[in-house]
């Protein structure tokens, strides 16, 4: 554990510290955020904070800021030198978790989080597609040479029947089964949720979400507060990419990802029961969108490299990704809910943490929208990624929540 020793706390300032009591009051009546009855709170045990974090790029850099922002807040902070695959189960005491929830509702209840197709509805579905024709290999561009299909029995391009298995889990949703997947833990039951292929899954997590959140102790670890900017899984494509194939939304995905390499973030394919996601994820595109790539390869860095290179021809990836804006990205529209999301959350039992610390914690959550996901992101990955605790520092002065120092330059509205 690296310590980070408490510093008085400066002044709050900025557009955002001073809407704060605005903004969170929207937050928490549109984001499911929230705290206890700050009488619920022990008294004050001393003890550091002891801050650990998931894998997930979101949960490693976001941990810096919320370490930094308590220490700075006058709370001694000790922060885990290395990411825990499941850092919520450490949550608890003076311990807090920074947690991608998507990727932990995922782990434990992926059939909620990516509803599949009745069986016997694809079998009828696929008796269904339409006999494809044979693909054209005329160039797009009349100087450029004939395309090369990926095999000799390639074929064009055609739309293909729907599943209608309805949408994905939004955030409400992924907050559902996670309060669930705390509370069975606390009460020591199962985490994981068995499969249940051959019955829909409901992706609000069910009653029995509810009902077992109701019945965890009132010093169990909860989730004390959510960013307010969403962690949304979306297809991404270079500009180009998206122009040849008149791509704008998921609808227009149908037929046409046969010619495309698809590739998912190693961050849900390589975590917790990656292998059971990827496959649902893989296999609800292709029934509700009618995406089908040529291949699925597993992208280890963010997707903006990989699609620039054309390497790969489509991602799936968080609509914040930072590569996006720079290199002109196209992020593709899901009114429908194809793909799930989730938010970047702090998890903890309330009752064992002093004064204060809520607060703070909420202030950190609250400036996480989905610009201070993105310019989070921006300033820690990358080959001119900033140390985790400079990368902290200058996203707390640039959202206003901690003072330059005096010989930085820091831009202000109006001088671009």
């Amino acid at each position: 554990m690296t310590p980070l020793p408490p510093v008085p706390a400066g002044r709050l300032r900025g557009r955002r510290g001073l809407a704060f009591g605005a903004t969170l009051a929207l937050a928490l009546g549109t984001a499911g955020c929230g705290t206890e009855d700050p009488s619920a709170s022990a008294p004050s045990t001393g003890e550091p904070v002891r801050v650990v974090h998931g894998p997930g790029q979101a949960e490693t850099a976001a941990a810096a800021v919320v370490a930094r922002h308590l220490a700075r807040a006058g709370h001694p902070v000790t922060v885990a030198d290395q990411p825990e695959a499941a850092a919520w189960s450490a949550a608890g005491g003076d311990t807090v978790a920074i947690v991608d929830t998507l990727a932990l509702a995922l782990a434990a209840d992926p059939e909620a989080v990516l509803p599949q197709e009745d069986p016997e509805d694809e079998a009828a579905r696929a008796s269904a597609v339409p006999t494809p024709s044979p693909a054209t290999l005329t160039p797009l561009d009349p100087d450029l040479p004939p395309r090369v299909p990926a095999s000799p029995s390639a074929a064009a391009a055609s739309p293909t029947p729907l599943a209608d298995v309805g949408p994905a889990a939004d955030t409400e949703a992924v907050r559902a089964i996670v309060d669930a997947v705390l509370a069975r833990a606390a009460a020591g039951g199962a985490v994981a949720v068995p499969p249940s292929p051959s019955e829909g899954a409901s992706p609000s997590g069910g009653a029995s979400s509810s009902a077992a959140a109701a019945s965890a102790p009132p010093d169990a670890p909860r989730v004390l507060s959510s960013s307010a900017g969403e962690l949304r899984l979306a297809p991404i494509l270079s500009a180009g990419t998206a122009a040849r194939l008149k791509l704008d939304s998921v609808d227009d995905l149908n037929g046409r990802c046969e010619e495309l390499a698809a590739a998912l973030p190693a961050a849900l394919a390589g975590g917790p029961g990656g292998e059971r996601a990827a496959a649902l994820l893989t296999a609800r595109l292709d029934a509700s969108a009618g995406c089908r790539p040529a291949e699925w390869s597993v992208q280890a860095d963010p997707a903006g490299p990989a699609l620039v290179r054309d390497e790969v021809g489509l991602a799936i990836d968080h609509s914040v990704d930072p590569d996006v804006p720079p290199h002109g990205l196209a992020v593709l529209e899901d009114g429908a809910g194809v793909l799930p999301a989730g938010r970047v959350a702090v998890v903890g039992s309330p009752r064992a943490l002093d004064d204060g610390v809520e607060a703070a914690l909420q202030e950190v959550m609250t400036a996480l929208d989905e610009d201070g996901l993105r310019d989070l992101a921006r300033v820690s990955t990358g080959p001119d990624a900033l140390s985790p605790d400079d990368a902290a520092q200058y996203w707390l002065v640039t959202e206003g929540l901690e003072e330059a120092p005096e010989d930085w330059v820091v831009p202000v509205d109006g001088w671009f």
